[in-house]
């Protein structure tokens, strides 16, 4: 399940760690409402993420386990619903790991990630005799559920307030993930593919495709705001080689934005108080630049 599965979730660690940087620079220089925007945008991305595997792991997995997979396995496809649950959860947990190591509490995030990890421990040694390998994934799902809302209410308390947005975070994501569970469903009824290569081309072939698909339909559910589609807009410029990949995304976003009835209905209201901070932010950067510049005997360009 873990590496012919659940591959795509691992992969988005990546850019949850992109988070820590971002989040350090505003809580360190005071920019809470900057902070607060960060922490729902990359929830957003995070947990629309987590959606795209879940549609593909529950519309395709059992089909890729049973053509796909030698027989042995076939009992792998009983755990893809729990497995699916635990890809929901890992968006969360890594971003507020993210956010404790930024605000520069790496003994927040150890005692969290301990406690996290003795509670996983005894609760292999009381599940699994019992349960057997049921026991294992249930064990791995009450902690990390467990990290998740634990973890958070600590940082609402300890680091800075938690401003969190159902309809966008939650309700969005979730809804593009069911839609895109049903397309992919529907994929598979009609193409019914009974070989393993087939089955193989159609499950990478709709990983693929799941991500303009999400991101079409967060924006056709009112979850991709005007705001987001310029910050994708913005962001896609700046990424090299995978540029077409992400201008991708950011047409699919803004074509679900424009066609959708909630067209401007759910935005994330930080968006303005934090675009003011990130311009203060950027303006004292690059004040500081420019003095260190003249200190050197520079010209004073930036």
């Amino acid at each position: 399940i873990h590496y012919n599965l659940m591959f795509l979730f691992p992969v988005a660690y990546r850019f949850f760690e992109t988070s820590m940087a971002a989040l350090s620079e505003s809580y360190g220089n005071d920019k809470r409402q900057l902070t607060q925007y960060y922490i729902a945008r990359f929830f957003q991305v995070g947990m629309l993420y987590g959606a795209i595997g879940c549609s593909l792991l529950l519309a395709l997995g059992p089909l890729f386990v049973h053509n796909a997979m030698d027989p042995q396995w076939a009992r792998a496809a009983d755990y893809l619903g729990i497995a699916a649950i635990l890809g929901l959860l890992f968006a969360p947990a890594w971003l507020s790991d993210m956010l404790q190591k930024g605000a520069g509490r790496p003994g927040l995030f150890a005692i969290v990630l301990g406690l996290e990890q003795a509670a996983r421990i005894g609760l292999f040694a009381l599940l699994i005799p019992r349960y057997q390998f049921t026991g294992f994934y249930l064990a791995i799902l009450i902690t990390l559920a467990a990290k998740v809302v634990g973890g958070w209410i600590v940082n609402h308390l300890l680091i800075v307030r938690l401003r969190l947005f159902v309809w966008q975070l939650f309700v969005a994501p979730l809804l593009a993930g069911a839609a895109t569970f049903g397309l992919f469903r529907l994929a598979a009824w009609g193409l019914a593919p009974e070989q393993a290569l087939s089955t193989s081309l159609l499950f990478f072939a709709a990983a693929l495709s799941g991500f303009p698909l999400c991101f079409f339909f967060l924006g056709l559910f009112g979850g991709g705001d005007e705001a987001f589609a310029r910050e994708l807009e913005a962001a896609s410029g700046m990424t090299g080689p995978l540029r077409p990949v992400t201008r991708l995304l950011y047409y699919a976003a803004r074509a679900g934005f424009a066609a959708s009835p909630l067209h401007g209905r759910f935005p994330i209201t930080l968006h303005a108080d934090a675009q003011r901070e990130a311009h203060e932010l950027e303006a004292r950067l690059l004040g500081g630049d420019t003095r260190a510049a003249r200190e050197v005997g520079g010209s004073g360009d930036r």
